[in-house]
Order: C-alpha cells, then structure tokens, then sequence
C-alpha cells in the first residue's frame, strides 16, 4: 500500500520507453532501494526518473540529495529487488549490457 501511494504522489503512469523497461527488468512504479539507508525508498518513473519523497531527478542527482550533496554514483547507491534478494542495478545495467539487450552507451 504505502508503495502505491509513494508511486500516486510521484505521478507515476505506466510507460516503456527506457531501455531497461524495454528489456522487461524496471517498470514505473517499481521500488528501488537506498543502499545507505535502507529505510529510504524510491519509485521508477515512467520517463525512467526516480522519485524519493519531494526530490526526483536521475538515480545520481536523487542519491547525491540524500548524501547531502556529495557526489554519488546512482548505478552502486540504488537497489531494486529480484526473487526476494535486493541487488544494485548496477549488476542489472551489467547483464543487460552482457545480454546485448539495450544499445544504450551510458
């Protein structure tokens, strides 16, 4: 329930453009996790931003709000969660990548 309603006051809507969404492993409205805090949570949105109470923005600008400013590297400092087990989307950028599933470059 609170996930649904994070995801409402976020404006999150349904959508596919992004790569990982094409590729079937994020989908707006879906929760990621903070590594730091595991208490703070975010929701994807469907032009493939995040949102995290009142900040949204990119995985990094998000995740450098939290640390109060210092650089943060979004891809290590987010979590999303697979069969149970949390894990950085990092790994989930890394097996796209291996897979030949995005063209994405970045």
């Amino acid at each position: 329930v609170a996930r649904h309603l994070a995801a409402r006051a976020c404006g999150v809507a349904r959508g596919n453009g992004h790569p990982r969404r094409r590729a079937g492993l994020l989908v707006p409205g879906q929760a990621l996790y903070f590594a730091k805090d595991p208490a703070v949570t975010a929701v994807i949105l469907s032009d493939g931003r995040i949102c995290s109470g009142q900040v949204s923005g990119s995985i990094h600008h998000v995740a450098r709000q939290l640390v109060g400013g210092a650089p943060a590297n979004g891809w290590e400092l987010w979590l999303y969660e697979e069969n149970g087990r949390k894990q950085s989307i990092h790994q989930l950028r890394q097996k796209i990548k291996s897979q030949g599933k995005t063209d994405e470059k970045s």
